[in-house]
């Protein structure tokens, strides 16, 4: 068959497609996006922050409307222990503004609850913008566990606070003094007892995410426990409220749950690396 005159054939000169090849996120490339700068750094922590505040303000707002209840509630463990003990169950109050204060100050932990989701997002938020991306993962599944570790933790404070109250004031009974507890005092205590346990439990799975990420290593949380227990000492003393007992009771839970961290970055991350050493 005789070609076509109408078709001009084919130019050797012509250039062929070229395919393209696929784009490979070299490990370098991935180290490079991780870092940042100081600035951004401060800059990432302030958006975050100020998203935090926001969460906490609204969240504080609706809690202010169920303050009195929550009082209430708070009030129970102690009016029942005064009761068991045959003393009159009551809470006094010294300055003027006492009780408003209170009232003011139970609404903001309560929001701090109701908030504790989005607070907690914005604080693993903040640590995973300088990680790597395949890091980023581990930190979104904290986010959840952080809320319930919260909320066990300040569960384990009001399940503490009733024994920890008749231990004093039966104390107070023995040396013979009527105790006269006044109503910002009492309320100072527990909220000072939730929030502090419910932050402490925070304490395992922290641990496990610095592991998981290639942070701390077994010998080094091994190595730096005296100096960890030393640490957990020095806060209780200041979170706690001043007496030694309330110390003890802080600093152990403490110590159990940094030591548990420790198991379990051992199962989750440490067995496996060390099985992939031949180990």
């Amino acid at each position: 068959m005789l070609p076509d005159p109408h078709i001009a054939p084919p130019r050797d000169d012509q250039p062929t497609p070229v395919e393209r090849a696929p784009v490979v996120v070299s490990i370098d490339d991935e180290q490079a996006a991780a870092k940042m700068s100081l600035g951004e750094h401060l800059a990432e922590l302030r958006r975050r922050v100020i998203y935090a505040l926001i969460g906490l303000a609204l969240a504080t707002g609706v809690a202010m409307s169920f303050a009195q209840p929550l009082i209430r509630l708070c009030e129970r463990p102690f009016l029942q222990a005064m009761e068991q003990s045959g003393q009159t169950p009551q809470l006094t109050m010294i300055g003027l503004t006492d009780a408003f204060m209170t009232y003011l100050r139970v609404g903001l932990y309560a929001g701090l609850v109701l908030a504790a989701p989005w607070i907690f997002y914005q604080l693993w938020m903040f640590v995973a913008a300088g990680l790597y991306r395949h890091e980023r993962r581990y930190v979104l599944w904290a986010v959840p566990f952080s809320v319930l570790l919260f909320l066990l933790g300040a569960a384990f404070g009001v399940w503490l606070s009733a024994p920890a109250i008749r231990f004093f004031l039966g104390f107070a009974d023995t040396l013979g003094v009527v105790p006269i507890v006044t109503l910002e005092a009492y309320i100072s205590f527990m909220t000072n007892l939730l929030l502090v346990f419910g932050l402490v439990f925070e304490v395992p799975l922290v641990v496990v995410v610095l592991a998981k990420v290639g942070l701390v290593e077994r010998r080094t949380l091994s190595k730096y426990r005296r100096h960890v227990i030393v640490a957990m000492t020095a806060a209780a003393a200041f979170l706690a409220p001043p007496d030694a007992l309330s110390m003890i009771l802080m600093v152990l839970p403490m110590w159990g749950l940094y030591e548990l961290g420790i198991g379990l970055a051992w199962v989750v991350v440490f067995r496996k690396k060390a099985v992939g050493r031949g180990l």
